[in-house]
């Protein structure tokens, strides 16, 4: 160990979920703190979450969804990531029990406040594994992403379920040029804003549920901004001393959503909650 906090933005689902298991006992030893994950998920996603939950007697499911605008800045790592569980199986908490779900499965059409509809596939993020733990009673855990160009969601859907029944796809290898591609030509047909969504539903005090719906709005290719700011905020608090914990956890209930609001202004970034009766 340097004798140095560590945090970063990861948002691979096994290194961040078993990150304090391999570094909690070093961390503690060194009295320093390791955050994983200090990003839009599980960072900025569970300070969504915490904040309805205190307005719940449960939560019963909760539904993540990531919409970034086409002209946003990507590059071949992001392209790389986005493929390399194309097909893949992985495990989702759906109606109490672990079931099997595959990356950029599952299409459905997504609304949004202020963007038009957007399909979004099945994708494998640490809050797939970490709150079904977090939240007592929760039924439902479930992520997608919604590119703006169906055309996108097309293309990985029919490379997914080339994966899936075993012909080899290295995919991979065409990452610089389909960055290329999307750089040059797709990016015309698409916007610079993004969104993402948080939508709750849980059961209330004598009977009844609600669903809260909490959204983002990123203007101007602001979207990758966001991965950065639960990472920034806890970094300020260390620099001011207002973290005394020391050793290693995923980045959940170190950040209010409330603390975000200031680096939401910074980029122009808008957000809005609404609350439904069911």
């Amino acid at each position: 160990m340097a004798g140095a906090h560590y945090l970063d933005l990861a948002d691979g689902r096994d290194f961040v979920a078993n990150f304090a298991a391999h570094v909690d006992a070093p961390a503690k030893a060194a009295g320093v703190l390791a955050v994983s994950g200090a990003s839009s998920v599980p960072g900025l996603s569970s300070a969504v979450v915490d904040h309805f939950a205190k307005k719940l007697l449960r939560l019963n499911s909760i539904s993540t969804v990531i919409a970034p605008g086409q002209q946003a800045a990507r590059g071949v790592a992001t392209i790389s990531a986005v493929f390399s569980y194309a097909g893949m199986a992985f495990a989702r908490w759906n109606n109490a029990a672990w079931v099997s779900q595959y990356g950029w499965q599952d299409i459905r059409r997504f609304r949004f406040s202020g963007l038009s509809p957007r399909w979004g596939a099945a994708c494998d993020v640490p809050d797939l594994a970490l709150f079904p733990g977090r939240y007592p009673g929760v039924r439902d855990v479930e992520f997608h992403a919604a590119l703006e160009l169906r055309i996108q969601h097309v293309a990985l859907w029919l490379a997914a379920v080339t994966s899936r029944i075993g012909l080899p796809m290295p995919i991979n290898r065409w990452t610089a040029r389909l960055d290329a591609i999307s750089n040059r030509i797709l990016d015309r047909f698409g916007s610079d804003v993004g969104a993402m969504k948080v939508q709750v539903i849980g059961s209330l005090v004598g009977g009844g549920q609600r669903r809260l719906t909490w959204q983002l709005t990123a203007p101007s290719g602001n979207g990758p901004e966001i991965t950065c700011m639960a990472s920034v905020l806890l970094a300020c608090k260390l620099a001011d001393g207002g973290l005394s914990l020391t050793g290693a956890l995923p980045c959940m209930g170190l950040l209010k959503l409330e603390e975000f609001d200031a680096e939401f202004q910074r980029w122009d970034i808008t957000s809005d909650i609404t609350e439904e009766i069911l």
